[in-house]
């Protein structure tokens, strides 16, 4: 009974973690707000060494582990010391991209700040130490 209430509890988590996230994007559909997300992690990925990588991992509710999962490069920090680098470089990968999913700057940068202050919500992720206080600082102040 305990297994299933808990298997519960993260279906219902997963599901409120992706309706809260389409419902700050827009129209969304969930295939693209999936995309956004690993898009997302795969840039924290490269500037994360491997044993960050793992603390990260060990930190995501499983849903998002999943999704964090993959390969990458070993960089050390986040390469980014302010927000507009990061949104520039994720829209610039983007349009080279066969899985297009940002239609502007505007929508990389809305992505980055609800993607990143739910996931520091649920994990604490703009506290590891690969996080430039910058940057850090510029999430905070553009998701209020």
């Amino acid at each position: 009974m305990g297994n299933q209430n808990e298997n519960l509890s993260r279906r219902n988590s997963m599901a409120h973690f992706f309706k809260e996230i389409k419902s700050e994007l827009g129209p969304v559909s969930s295939r693209k707000v999936i995309i956004m997300i690993r898009k997302v992690f795969r840039d924290i990925q490269n500037g994360l060494s491997g044993a960050e990588k793992k603390m990260m991992m060990a930190r995501l509710p499983k849903y998002l582990a999943l999704l964090f999962y993959g390969d990458s490069s070993d960089q050390g920090d986040l390469p980014y010391d302010h927000l507009d680098q990061w949104v520039a470089n994720l829209s610039r990968e983007d349009q080279s991209s066969h899985e297009q999913v940002f239609y502007s700057e505007i929508s990389v940068l809305r992505t980055l700040v609800c993607v990143l202050t739910k996931l520091d919500k649920q994990c604490g992720l703009l506290n590891f130490p690969g996080f430039k206080h910058s940057l850090v600082r510029e999430l905070k102040e553009a998701s209020i």
